[in-house]
């Protein structure tokens, strides 16, 4: 941090001195004007030591000169030191023309004094300051560190001093910037799961815990104060609680809400396959419909036989694993069939229609694709997770006892993160839709998020739209980031800055990203200083000097980078009124060591409550998924020709002869030529296929796709296998317009 100029000078300015100064100097004045006057009495009438006037204090001094009198006496019967307090009445006039005239002189001394020591900090470049900690005292509530029950709510940590943490209750979302080994879980996390524990009004917490110490740490701690404690471990799927990511879409499709169904299920497709950085994004688009469509037939069969516990991705996966298999003569497989003879208006059928429209190679390929992304639901311990539900998230708000809900993921292992992003979004769902349907619109217990490293987890769905609704439903969001850019990569520009939006309170506590401390300078704002000069010869000691009003960021860049540990920087938009509801104004907050403010770590007043050693084995966690048995959960599909059926088979019905041809192989016939493009294809046709190439391909081999000139040349590059799926789009559009 910069040295602040101090500017003492600005002691001659302050009115109390000024005051002081003024009657200091009417005091000598009247006292001056007494003595004055008094002794100009006394020489005008006389008195009765010398017995009469000037001419006989004359006289008498001539006497004593000359005789060798007492001179002294003489004088002193003059001049007598009680005229300084004694008022000559009958002299009010000069009185009052002598205060007049010293009024005129001490007014200007004062104005002088006051122009020229006063300080010029106006604020003309910047008005920004620091929260005092007398402002923080009435502002946030205030909690010992000895980690027994409070009376009050849970809060985030906002600085600690002289034994108290003082904790933000306020209903607002944050946003905590810290890098690796900045000491995030340390200061922030413990503290605030401490806040939770303690407080009487007991909330529930959802804990992103990546590597999972924060549960060894606290669970025995939270089962104390009375909470419930529940783990989704992705680390050891065998020690949690069983999540199917499916519950949801058999929820809505077992009341008959299809349409809702079919949102739910398009959402969980797209967090499974959905990739920003793919350069042909059709794969991953054929993929999401036909995993729509296969959960949709899930539900519909299992729905008919009554068998709601099969709706699982293990059977989404053996489903199309079973019937996706050897093509027959027509390049058709079972899973086709199965589709092709839906009602029309089925809703799977519907899903399955872009699919139908490919060739035998491409839908082969898609297949694979799907496939190779449901494959680790194929896994026995995953299988079994995801097959059931163990835990209703709906308890986090209406169950008996408050909740801490751990996520625990694998932090070398990105395989099942999606399931946790997933488990997550569904979370905030159930909650959202709880409160929208209780009669005052919001949960009757609040819920806290606290989502460490969130930019290391795919994108949770819907978390923008559940942040922006979901605080005065009491579902409050702690997003915990490396940096900017994690969490731009991870949602997108625009949702990251909507996020970063939905935050009121930002805390920097590290980071290693020169854009973030960048951000967090500019959002605190400038500052006015006095910046001195001095101006002389270098040697000479007559220097005469200067002030002027300057401009500085409140705390630069370069600064920010250098924290110590234990201190942090809050900007708090949202925090408009203190504990007495008077209007305040949110000036940043500076938790700093010098002033000792800094944050406390864990290992400072909480290492004799969070200091756990112990295995995920000796936690007691329990599961009953893994009783399950996978070959229960199966749909099993039969032909029309099959002798006997299971009872919740499906019949696979004889395909409809009749099959559309692709207008592509009319043109195969030229092959043997060479057909100008114009002959064969309409501008608008030819301007279809650049642009399907151009956006699907490289820019190297659209290059070398816009120096063909025939038919022939376009069809060689069509056939090539990577650009079957381009090949099924141009023949579906040729085959529209009859070509």
């Amino acid at each position: 941090m910069y040295r602040e100029y101090k500017q003492w000078k600005r002691f001659f300015a302050h009115p109390l001195f000024l005051i002081s100064y003024a009657i200091v100097a009417y005091m000598i004045v009247t006292c001056g004007v007494n003595f004055l006057l008094g002794t100009a009495a006394n020489l005008l009438q006389g008195n009765n030591s010398t017995g009469g006037g000037l001419g006989s204090f004359i006289e008498q001094t001539a006497k004593n000169a000359i005789h060798g009198g007492d001179t002294a006496d003489t004088i002193s019967s003059l001049f007598q030191v009680s005229y300084l307090w004694t008022f000559q009445g009958q002299w009010w006039k000069a009185y009052l023309v002598i205060y007049l005239v010293a009024s005129f002189f001490i007014g200007r001394k004062l104005y002088i004094k006051r122009m020229s020591f006063r300080s010029i900090l106006l604020g003309l470049k910047g008005t920004m300051r620091w929260t005092t900690i007398e402002e923080i005292k009435k502002q946030y509530h205030a909690i010992p560190t000895n980690h027994m029950p409070y009376e009050g709510c849970a809060g985030i940590p906002i600085i600690h001093y002289d034994g108290f943490v003082y904790i933000d209750v306020n209903k607002t979302n944050a946003l905590i910037d810290a890098s690796t080994q900045s000491g995030k879980t340390e200061t922030f996390t413990y503290p605030f799961l401490d806040s939770i524990m303690r407080a009487s009004e007991k909330d529930s917490a959802v804990i992103l815990d990546i590597k999972g110490n924060i549960l060894k740490n606290t669970k025995e701690e939270f089962e104390k104060f009375g909470f419930l404690v529940k783990v989704f471990n992705l680390l050891d799927p065998h020690l949690s609680i069983g999540f199917n990511p499916l519950e949801l879409v058999k929820k809505a499709y077992w009341k008959g809400d299809v349409a809702q169904a079919q949102m739910l299920a398009q959402t969980l497709s797209f967090s499974f396959y959905n990739n920003e950085e793919a350069k042909d994004p059709l794969w991953q688009q054929a993929s999401i419909t036909l995993l729509n469509a296969i959960i949709l037939a899930v539900c519909e069969e299992c729905k008919k036989a009554n068998t709601p516990e099969k709706v699982t991705l293990f059977t989404c996966a053996m489903m199309l694993l079973n019937l996706a298999g050897e093509p027959d003569e027509d390049g058709l497989t079972e899973l086709d069939y199965y589709f092709m003879n839906l009602p029309d208006l089925n809703p799977a059928k519907l899903s399955f229609a872009t699919i139908k429209f490919s060739k035998s190679v491409t839908r082969s390929s898609i297949y694979t694709g799907t496939t190779a992304e449901l494959q680790k639901y194929l896994l026995e311990n995953v299988a079994k997770l995801t097959a059931q539900n163990d835990f209703d998230f709906e308890e986090l708000s209406e169950g008996d006892k408050p909740v801490a809900l751990f996520i625990i993921l694998k932090d070398w292992d990105d395989s099942l993160n999606d399931l946790a992003a997933s488990f997550l979004s569904q979370e905030s769902a159930v909650l959202s839709e709880l409160a929208v349907r209780s009669k005052k619109s919001k949960l009757s217990r609040k819920v806290h998020h606290i989502f460490e490293e969130i930019g290391n987890v795919p994108p949770i769905p819907n978390l923008p739209r559940y942040m922006g609704v979901g605080l005065e439903r009491g579902l409050l969001y702690y997003l915990v980031i490396q940096s900017f850019k994690k969490l731009e990569s991870a949602y997108g520009e625009n949702a990251a800055e909507d996020m970063k939006e939905l935050c009121g309170n930002w805390i920097y506590i590290m980071s290693e990203s020169p854009d973030d401390s960048k951000v967090f300078s500019e959002k605190l704002g400038k500052t006015s200083v006095i910046a001195p000069n001095r101006n002389g010869d270098p040697m000479s000691e007559d220097k005469s000097y200067g002030e002027q009003e300057d401009s500085r960021d409140l705390m630069m860049p370069e600064e920010l980078t250098k924290l110590v540990e234990g201190e942090r920087v809050i900007l708090r938009t949202k925090k408009r009124r203190d504990l007495k509801g008077k209007k305040v104004k949110p000036f940043p907050i500076y938790a700093s060591e010098d002033e000792g403010t800094a944050m406390l770590h864990r290992y400072e007043y909480l290492l004799d409550y969070f200091d756990k050693e112990v295995s995920f084995d000796e936690l007691g966690l329990e599961s009953t998924h893994q009783n399950i048995k996978l070959e229960d959960l199966m749909l099993h599909f039969t032909t029309e020709e099959s002798t006997s059926k299971a009872p919740d088979s499906v019949p696979l019905k004889a395909v409809p002869e009749e099959r559309s041809e692709f207008p592509m192989t009319d043109l195969e016939e030229v092959h043997h030529t060479e057909t100008p493009i114009s002959t064969i294809l309409t501008k608008d046709q030819y301007t279809f296929i650049s642009s399907m190439i151009q956006e699907n391909t490289s820019s190297s081999r659209f290059e070398c796709f816009k120096t063909f000139e025939t038919i022939e040349e376009i069809i060689t590059f069509l056939e090539a296998p990577e650009h079957q799926f381009i090949y099924d789009q141009v023949s579906y559009l040729l085959e529209k317009e009859g070509a």
